[in-house]
């Protein structure tokens, strides 16, 4: 099976892995994200995470891969709107509603989303930020980014934005080994993650098959690969040394479907369609798989 994540050990059980350490959401991609306290999750996802994106003239997506000043951009929720700050240009308002439908579609990591546009006002305040034109766009309301059926729990399982699934899960211990590798503290938030699970025991996360986190039940259906943008100072946008991507790839490499990845944290799917996840909630192990071999 590809990836190996669905061999799943003869286990079923239930001990306490943990609590919630803090979860976030990132609702223009690519930006900074929001901490909360409590979010409220439908099947794309947290409410508001990675809703909205920036694209180029040919509608395909912008991120800190390539603009790593995105970083840089603070953004607020206030009652039905956006607040974006630009260190450099000021800020700008952005209402949740956009005006119009776009005549063209946005493409993300080679999904075609039907996106709405918000015009000549903001397009110019990101283009005039960034230094290229550019577009702002929200996926549209009755659109749906289906996730590859392999890795679905329910039929339609969907995702926003995000890079592939509708949560990334990650653990203070696996954190804290890296950061005593590396040499120095590393910042959870160049994982930019949706739920952060305070436990003791490092890259115990490679077992986890099913979780339950307070009262919902999810399934963590695939590693996440790490890139580049671990790398960036994640206030400033300014690329580092290297690290911890350097670090992480001495002892977290694997060989996946012909590419070699370096992994760290967990994508994962709710089971249930919509629910909420508080702050300090606790989180359950369910069921077990075989950890990857790393090389």
């Amino acid at each position: 099976m590809a990836d190996g994540v669905r061999k799943l050990d003869n286990t079923a059980i239930k001990s306490d892995l943990g609590k919630v350490e803090s979860l976030a959401i990132y609702p223009i991609k690519g930006m900074k994200g929001i901490e909360v306290k409590s979010c409220i999750f439908n099947n794309l996802g947290f409410l508001l995470d990675r809703r909205w994106m920036l694209v180029d003239e040919r509608g395909r997506f912008l991120s800190q891969r390539e603009v790593p000043i995105l970083a840089g951009f603070k953004v607020s929720i206030l009652n039905s709107d956006l607040l974006v700050r630009d260190p450099r240009q000021g800020e700008i308002k952005i209402p949740f509603v956009p005006l119009a439908a776009w005549n063209r579609r946005a493409s993300v990591w080679g999904s075609t989303c039907r996106v709405d546009i918000y015009g000549p006002g903001v397009d110019e305040f990101f283009s005039d930020s960034l230094g290229r034109k550019c577009h702002l766009v929200k996926m549209s309301t009755e659109f749906r980014r289906t996730i590859a059926p392999y890795y679905s729990v329910n039929p339609g399982d969907s995702v926003s934005f995000a890079d592939g699934f509708p949560f990334l899960i990650t653990t203070t211990a696996s954190l804290n080994q890296l950061s005593e590798r590396v040499g120095e503290d590393v910042p959870m938030d160049r994982f930019r993650a949706n739920i952060v699970v305070r436990n003791s025991i490092p890259f115990d996360e490679d077992r986890w098959r099913v979780i339950r986190i307070g009262k919902h039940i999810f399934h963590l259906v695939k590693p996440c690969a790490r890139c580049v943008v671990t790398t960036m100072n994640q206030d400033s946008g300014e690329v580092t040394n290297g690290e911890p991507l350097r670090t992480l790839s001495e002892f977290r490499t694997t060989r996946r479907a012909g590419k070699t990845k370096v992994l760290f944290g967990q994508n994962a799917v709710a089971e249930d369609q919509q629910g909420v996840v508080n702050k300090g909630d606790s989180v359950v192990l369910l069921k077990t798989r075989r950890r990857p071999s790393f090389g």
